[in-house]
């Protein structure tokens, strides 16, 4: 991708459908310099995964419909609704996002999500996520959560429900590794 345009300006992030239905495929690596990645932008595709070390916002179903399997979004703060629909996602690097809209991940096949701290610090109040096998270190952390469903978790890591003081009940039917993960404040 290029980072500056014809005239020598930078270029900050990739526009409204400007690339959805061209059978792009492969890896997409964005520079720096791209922040924002607009509605529709890569829909409809056959990308098979993303970094993007720059990036902070990707709107609405600007990844739908593709073949990513892995995506790396460091600085990735908003995340729109159904932007990665019906994909192949298995793992998630999103170490500091604040918002994910309605059906971000919806048809996919999250296993793992990566990024220690990762929605710590948020007002969620239940958590459902049946595929996932593993979550990080204070991934859910600080937050309003009530109910907790991982019927698939194989390893929960250090803290990762710390402070949810309403937690009421988590729903686990396999056994899982754990060491004090849902104490409250160790």
């Amino acid at each position: 991708f290029p980072e500056v345009d014809e005239k020598g300006r930078p270029i900050e992030g990739v526009g409204y459908y400007a690339l959805s239905n061209k059978n792009i495929s492969g890896d997409l690596v964005f520079p720096e310099s791209y922040k924002l990645i607009d509605i529709g932008a890569f829909d409809n595709n056959k990308i098979s995964s993303i970094e993007g070390k720059g990036i902070t916002r990707i709107e609405e179903s600007a990844f739908t419909d593709n073949k990513i399997t892995n995506l790396n979004l460091e600085k990735v703060e908003n995340i729109g609704p159904w932007a990665f629909r019906s994909n192949e996602i298995e793992k998630l690097s999103l170490a500091n996002v604040k918002d994910v809209g309605e059906g971000a991940f919806e048809k996919n096949e999250i296993r793992e999500i990566v990024g220690d701290w990762a929605f710590e610090g948020n007002q969620l109040d239940e958590l459902y996520l049946p595929q996932v096998k593993e979550v990080g270190e204070k991934a859910f952390a600080n937050n309003m959560l009530e109910t907790i469903s991982l019927p698939q978790v194989e390893t929960i890591k250090e803290k990762a429900f710390g402070y949810d003081d309403f937690l009421e009940e988590i729903n686990k039917i396999n056994s899982f590794k754990t060491d004090r993960k849902f104490d409250k404040g160790t």
